[in-house]
């Protein structure tokens, strides 16, 4: 048997198993990037805490998330799933640094009978996030690379074979 003739049997998870995964991580990216924040701004909201985010940007911003990030996961066995986690994680960088512009939370009530007025900015904390869809970023670049440079390798690592 020559080395080209071998094809091992790889154990790749068919398009119903990958749905269902893609499906379940949509639901959690939903719940954790829409719902929850949209929660949380509501809660706090009704103790005269100001948090300055526009909904859409929450709902619309999240939702993109959840859908690129869940087809990235259903693609994962093929060749496109490096170009899909650029483009997800792109989508998640510019979510986070458009969050920056919009980073404050403000309080203003009374203690005590004394008014009081509390800002506080976050921006920096957003930009130390960023560094994470920016990994995202070159790990797609090198996953692209490496599927396009050896076809077939990655899979010995993502999926046992039989």
């Amino acid at each position: 048997m020559t080395e080209g003739s071998f094809r091992p049997n790889y154990r790749l998870p068919n398009r119903i198993q990958r749905m269902r995964g893609a499906v379940a991580l949509f639901i959690l990216y939903a719940i954790v990037l829409v719902a929850v924040p949209l929660v949380v701004i509501h809660f706090v909201a009704t103790y005269g805490v100001s948090v300055s985010l526009p909904l859409l940007l929450i709902v619309g911003g999240g939702a993109a998330i959840a859908v690129l990030s869940s087809w990235a996961e259903y693609r994962k066995p093929t060749s496109g799933y490096g170009p899909l986690r650029m483009v997800a994680s792109g989508a998640t960088l510019v979510y986070v640094l458009a969050l920056v512009y919009f980073a404050s939370i403000s309080f203003q009530g009374t203690v005590e009978g004394h008014p009081i007025a509390l800002n506080v900015g976050y921006a920096g904390l957003l930009y130390l996030i960023a560094i994470l869809p920016l990994l995202g970023l070159l790990s797609g670049l090198f996953l692209t690379l490496q599927d396009r440079s050896y076809p077939g390798k990655r899979l010995l690592k993502d999926y046992p074979v039989r």
